[in-house]
């Protein structure tokens, strides 16, 4: 098999390399094609409807394009064996992403009981399934130029790593891949240092074109300015990481501005937030109904599934599920809670597909030291309805948080920089030293409430609204009451309440 070049929508003529073409015709990844990138932002923006499949190949080309700059403007010691391994990596970063991407691991895999469980983590599984499964480490062994086993799994422990981005805690380096001298490597796929990595640059590139949505964000431009320098960092010493030239410091702010304009415009959008909330709700009504074909031809349902971590079923796991759900019969079901609890998710697909879609209303920023317990709130805010007859199933909430990737801290100060005429001596540029516009607070959270109950007026909608806006005003008075907290409630949406395209 010989290296392809493809046609890609945003990135134009990309050559990927065998052994990724490879991966590529598996199932394993075929899978990917069935896994919509952005989950629910399909039912406000129509266009966004790409997968994690052409995304992951973008990644892989990106990552490879990256050191090849690398290693000729600096001549560093960058083999074949590195960029293949990050390459692949690259490739198969999301592979353990789940049905409707993010919104499986933080929404159902919550409430499945495995909120420990990460996509990262489960990519790194399937990436071993992967190999294994359809045979290729012979594949991996031709191709790396490797004689033995033992170097073949120094490789793949390598690979594994990069997309996992495990950052060390101990004051020692502990990855098993690369030295000290090529921690380079492990900022280009999922870096956990600042978060500035190739990832991030395909999925802007590829979700603004998606979404017709402009970005000022050139990763092209920061991929040239791109240097690896040696720095000290705390307790582990000398170690080398990829720094950027002291005038991209503003674009560096424009990436992270940029990611947080897409989570606010896009990835959580009040009406992107209502519809996952539907999928979520009709997957976990019928979460012991739906089976798989697991390990040994058992069939488990989706509560076994992810407890027994069961591969070969969750392999079958994508957007498909959706129309799986609403084929099923409730007359195959002797037990009548079971009937109903699939009538009911039968019944929200049909919503979904009418645009009855639950009503969301955001509360105003809250202050980020304000502690919220939800089911509290939600007993709070019931008191409200005494006269209206309004249960507890009839409402959720939700907090939602926009931030730069690193919660409350400015991730551009732990980014590396040179200057033009001194390109060999790593230094870091103080905020105020790149523009005295730039936020002083790079974190902010919303609470969200979403109306379940489908009300037909728009006095009632109205005066649900209200309400919770008296409530957020009584629940968040220190916070309104704080000079330097801006927590008032939003103006008024208009009443149509979906996203720029319904």
């Amino acid at each position: 098999m010989e290296d392809k070049v493809f046609n890609d929508p945003v990135h134009g003529q990309i050559k990927i390399p065998a052994l990724c073409i490879r991966i590529i015709d598996t199932p394993q990844f075929q899978r990917l094609r069935r896994i919509q990138q952005l989950g629910g932002v399909s039912y406000v923006y129509y266009g966004a409807t790409h997968t994690r499949f052409e995304h992951s190949i973008g990644v892989c080309h990106l990552a490879g394009t990256l050191l090849e700059h690398l290693r000729k403007e600096q001549g560093l010691e960058i083999d074949e064996n590195d960029i293949l391994c990050v390459q692949v990596a690259g490739l198969c970063h999301d592979l353990g992403h789940g049905p409707f991407s993010h919104l499986w691991d933080k929404n159902i895999l919550k409430e499945l009981g495995q909120s420990d469980l990460k996509h990262e983590d489960l990519s790194v599984k399937m990436f071993s399934r992967l190999v294994d499964t359809n045979e290729l480490r012979s594949e991996f062994k031709r191709h790396l130029n490797l004689s033995d086993d033992a170097k073949l799994e120094v490789e793949l422990t390598f690979i594994r790593e990069l997309i996992k981005g495990v950052k060390n805690k101990n004051g020692a380096w502990e990855m098993k891949g690369r030295g000290k001298k090529k921690a380079f490597l492990y900022d280009i796929i999922s870096n956990k240092e600042n978060g500035i990595d190739v990832d991030k640059w395909d999925y802007f590139a590829r979700d603004c074109y998606y979404l017709g949505v402009k970005s000022s964000f050139d990763h092209l431009r920061l991929m040239n300015s791109a240097r690896v320098l040696k720095v000290t960092a705390e307790s582990l010493g000398e170690i080398c990481h990829i720094s950027y030239r002291d005038k991209a410091a503003m674009e560096i702010y424009g990436l992270f501005y940029t990611r947080n304009l897409l989570h606010q415009k896009a990835y959580q959008h009040k009406t992107v937030k209502a519809v996952e909330r539907m999928f979520s709700d009709i997957i976990l009504l019928v979460k012991e109904l739906l089976t798989f074909q697991g390990q040994n031809d058992v069939k488990k349902n989706l509560i076994d599934v992810m407890g027994d971590l069961d591969l070969t079923a969750y392999e079958l796991l994508d957007d498909t599920v959706i129309s799986r759900i609403k084929q099923m019969d409730p007359k195959s079901y002797s037990e009548e809670e079971q009937k109903t609890a699939l009538i009911r998710a039968q019944d929200l697909i049909k919503r979904l597909e009418k645009r009855e879609i639950y009503r969301c209303f955001p509360s105003a920023p809250i202050d980020a030291e304000k502690d919220l317990k939800l089911a509290t709130l939600k007993d709070e805010f019931l008191t409200h309805f005494v006269e209206s007859g309004l249960k507890k199933g009839d409402f959720d909430f939700d907090i939602v948080t926009y931030d730069y990737g690193m919660k409350n801290e400015n991730p551009v100060d732990k980014v590396y920089f040179y200057e033009k005429f001194n390109p060999d001596f790593p230094k870091k540029i103080p905020k105020d030293q790149v523009s005295m516009m730039l936020p002083d607070t790079f974190s902010e959270r919303r609470l969200l409430v979403f109306l379940k109950k489908l009300l037909n007026s728009k006095e009632e909608i109205g005066d649900f609204k209200r309400k919770f806006e008296a409530f957020c005003k009584t629940s968040f008075t220190s916070c309104h009451e704080s000079q330097a907290c801006t927590c008032k409630m939003a103006p008024p949406a208009e009443e149509s309440d979906v996203g720029p395209i319904a």
